[in-house]
């Protein structure tokens, strides 16, 4: 991940769809469930021309921190009670291209909409081509979305591959380390070596910068994945329903590289989530808010996670890839 700040316009188009597969990887709406309660009050958060807007940021952030680690059928029940259609739940190609560039947390997909946009007070928020652009007026947004030039704040957001480290039994990685995939299990389905299969368990760091607030919101992963190889070799994610169970603890401490002013965040680590779903499951262990002197900077997380993760496709129970330590990261 880039870290600047700059006034540029951008004009390309986001890339067409991920590669489809023969595992029937199409998101599937889920069955609704009761509505996720949250105590953002109601008036705090609308829908405008299709956007959610918040009333502040701190409204925002704690809808991010209600949010996480909810079934996908609670998400989408939220979603519906305000009649909102987010990033997370879209099948167009195009909001499936800026989800894996972004590799937004499912909280935050589930407060963008499929244009990756949202709203808090009147400052508005575009994410496209690797960054946050940030508005004071609606209409100099749409004319950056129509290709032309106007001055603004971006700053880059998400991740971009590159290696985590580990000392001990800490891992220590920065936000645009990309996804540490420690463990895989590669297989054949059924015993079908035909339709060859792999579970895969990853960590990964998200940040996401806001000149307001002058500072980062930041959260740590952990990704229960599915994926099936096509006949070119490659991975991409697959859609059978599969059965994960997670138990784990640990402690995570984030912070920024810069200087003199920079504040930390700590918090225990606790997830203990079980369900079955056709789509990959991304667990939250960790978010919080760092500072950074009113400029970007770097964004490192410094964490443990002990217990146990197990996972297999729910009509293929022998194929089950279950670990468990005091040391897990």
């Amino acid at each position: 991940m880039k870290y600047f700040t700059k006034t540029r316009i951008v004009g390309v188009l986001l890339a067409a769809s991920l590669a489809g597969g023969l595992a029937g990887c199409a998101k599937q709406d889920e069955d609704v469930a009761p509505t996720a309660k949250l105590s953002v009050a109601t008036s705090d958060i609308r829908v405008v021309d299709g956007r959610l807007v918040f009333k502040d940021y701190q409204s925002f952030t704690k809808a991010l921190d209600e949010l996480k680690n909810r079934p996908e059928a609670e998400l989408t029940a939220w979603e519906k009670a305000r009649g909102f259609s987010s990033l997370r739940r879209s099948d167009e190609a195009a909001a499936s291209s800026l989800r894996e560039e972004f590799g937004f947390p499912q909280q935050w997909a589930t407060l963008i909409n499929a244009r990756g946009e949202y709203q808090i007070g009147n400052q508005y928020f575009w994410y496209h081509a690797g960054e946050k652009h940030e508005f004071n007026f609606l209409a100099d947004m749409q004319a950056v979305q129509r290709g032309q030039s106007v001055a603004h704040f971006a700053s880059a957001a998400g991740r971009t591959p590159v290696s985590s480290s580990s000392t001990a039994s800490r891992t220590t990685m920065e936000t645009n380390s990309g996804r540490d995939g420690k463990y895989q299990y590669d297989f054949c389905m059924w015993g079908n070596c035909g339709s060859r299969r792999k579970i895969v368990y990853e960590t990964y760091a998200y940040a996401d910068y806001n000149s307001s607030a002058q500072g980062y919101f930041t959260t740590l992963l952990l990704d229960v994945k599915l994926e099936f190889r096509n006949s070119k070799g490659q991975w991409r994610v697959a859609g059978e329903t599969r059965d994960v169970n997670v138990a784990i603890s640990g402690d995570a401490f984030a912070y920024t590289d810069y200087g003199y002013c920079q504040t930390s965040y700590s918090a225990p680590i606790y997830v203990n989530y079980s369900s079955q779903s056709n789509s990959n499951s991304s667990l939250t262990l960790s978010q919080g808010f760092v500072s950074s002197c009113g400029a970007p900077a770097r964004v490192y997380w410094n964490f443990s996670v002990n217990g146990s993760i197990n996972s297999w496709i729910t009509s293929d129970p022998g194929n089950a890839f279950p670990i468990s330590g005091t040391d897990l990261w």
